[in-house]
């Protein structure tokens, strides 16, 4: 429970998670951050991105250390799932979800990376898995759209 309070404490660091406009984004803002937070979790060098910067800014921002020590956050690190060019261009966005310049810079970010997104959705249900039964939760080698199996 402890992670997924970080993990919650770090996603409403970024304020206005919501759409904006009357022509929304592909993606989901939030399918977007998640990415970007999961990007962190693979790599807490991310942390000193854009997106991680303006992330710790926030009122609400505690700390990276709870969100560095889940069982998601280290299965990512060993294994290292995510692209690493689809972290480079989703962490170099900043956190403002009310502005249509970062909704739609975002969903460029992403729509660059269609290739990949498919394992990043896994990833994803990972996470899902991970917070609902982290007691249970078992870092697999290998994820249904990813193509090399990890160390």
């Amino acid at each position: 429970m402890r992670s997924r309070h970080a993990f919650a404490l770090a996603l409403l660091a970024c304020a206005g998670a919501g759409r904006a406009g009357p022509t929304p984004p592909a993606f989901d803002m939030h399918f977007g951050r998640r990415i970007q937070l999961a990007c962190i979790a693979q790599d807490p060098a991310y942390e000193q991105s854009t997106f991680g910067r303006l992330t710790a800014a926030a009122s609400t921002f505690q700390s990276w250390s709870p969100f560095e020590q889940e069982p998601f956050s280290r299965c990512l690190r060993q294994r290292r799932f995510l692209d690493k060019p689809l972290c480079d261009d989703v962490t170099a966005i900043g956190v403002d979800g009310n502005r249509p310049d970062t909704l739609a810079a975002l969903d460029a970010a992403l729509h660059r990376h269609d290739a990949v997104l498919a394992a990043a959705d896994d990833v994803l249900s990972l996470q899902d898995e991970a917070w609902a039964s982290p007691a249970r939760f078992a870092c697999p080698a290998k994820l249904p759209h990813h193509e090399k199996t990890a160390p």
